[in-house]
C-alpha cells in the first residue's frame, strides 16, 4: 500500500521501519489481528522513485468500530457523538474487544521509550529508533521549526521524555506563526505550556522516578475505533494505523482513553 505522498510526509522511511517493526511483533507477541507484512522498502530501495512502501495482507471487513458507535443523525459539522439509542449489550460486546486489545499493548514491557525496529534479517525486535509521536509530525507540518527542536534518540526515564514533551509544546508557540492562538482568551496555552514546562524540569510529574520507570509499555497514539476492522458479527478482524505507537510511559496508558465518546 503508498504509504506516503512525496514532499507532504514528513519522516516517511522512519514511520515505515517503525510500523513495520510494530505491526510485526505485535503479532508475534499477542492476539491482537493485524495485517501481514510481505514486503517493504525505504525511498532509496524504491526503483520507481516513488517513495517508501508497504505490501500488506488485505483484511476483508464489514466495517470499522467507529460506524457501530457514532449517532448515524449527525451532520459531518458535528462533533462526533455516540448513538444515544446503542444497547447496553452492543456497547459492551464492542468496548470489551477494545479494552482486550489494550490489555495486550499494555502488557509488553520495553526498557526505553522508542520506538521498535527491526534486527538485519528481521529475527529481532528492540527499541533503536526515536519515540516518532504525532506531535513530531504535526511540527514539521505546520510550522518553521528546525529539526534540531525534536528528539532524536530513546530514553531511559519518563522524566527525560516529559521535558522532551514539554520543549516541543513550547516550540510550536515560537515557530507556529499563523492559526497557533485564536484570540486574546485562546492564549492560556502559552501559560498552560509553560507550566507543563516547569512541572516537568521540576520533576514533579513524575514523584516516584523508579515506579515510574519500571517497564514502558507500547502505545499508540492512533488506536481509536476508526483504525479497528470489524466483520458482520461485530468482532474485531484486525487493527491497523500504527504509524505512531512507540514504548511509552506506563502513565500513558493508565488514562481514559482519548476516543471514548
Amino acid at each position: 500500500m503508498p504509504l506516503t505522498k512525496i514532499g507532504v510526509v514528513p519522516f516517511p522511511d522512519e514511520k515505515v521501519y517503525y510500523k513495520v517493526a510494530t505491526m510485526r511483533y505485535i503479532a508475534a507477541n499477542t492476539t491482537i489481528p493485524v495485517p501481514r507484512v510481505y514486503h517493504y522498502r525505504t525511498a532509496a530501495e524504491n526503483p520507481t522513485g516513488l517513495g517508501p512502501f508497504i505490501i500488506m495482507e488485505y483484511i476483508e471487513h464489514h466495517q470499522n468500530m467507529s460506524q457501530e458507535l457514532l449517532d448515524q443523525q449527525r451532520t459531518p459539522d458535528k462533533r462526533p457523538l455516540l448513538d444515544p439509542d446503542i444497547s447496553e449489550e452492543k456497547l459492551e460486546f464492542l468496548y470489551s474487544q477494545m479494552a482486550n486489545i489494550l490489555l495486550q499493548l499494555f502488557s509488553l514491557k520495553f526498557p526505553r521509550i522508542g520506538s521498535l525496529v527491526e534486527g538485519n534479517g528481521g529475527d529481532s525486535v528492540s527499541i533503536k529508533g526515536r519515540p516518532l509521536i504525532a506531535n513530531m509530525n504535526d511540527l514539521v507540518v505546520h510550522t518553521s521549526a528546525p529539526l534540531s527542536t525534536l528528539p532524536s534518540r530513546t530514553y531511559t526515564s519518563t522524566g527525560e521524555w516529559y521535558n522532551a514533551l514539554a520543549d516541543m509544546h513550547v516550540a510550536q508557540l515560537t515557530f507556529q506563526h499563523n492559526d497557533a492562538v485564536e484570540d486574546e482568551e485562546d492564549a492560556y496555552k502559552f501559560t498552560a505550556r509553560q507550566l507543563f514546562r516547569n512541572l516537568a524540569t521540576g520533576r514533579r510529574l513524575t514523584p516516584n522516578p523508579l515506579e515510574s520507570d519500571n517497564g514502558f509499555r507500547l502505545y499508540s497514539e492512533d488506536f481509536r475505533p476508526a483504525n479497528v476492522l470489524l466483520n458482520k458479527d461485530l468482532r474485531v478482524v484486525s487493527v491497523i494505523g500504527w504509524e505512531f505507537a512507540y514504548a511509552a510511559p506506563a502513565q500513558f496508558s493508565f488514562g481514559p482513553p482519548w476516543w471514548l465518546l
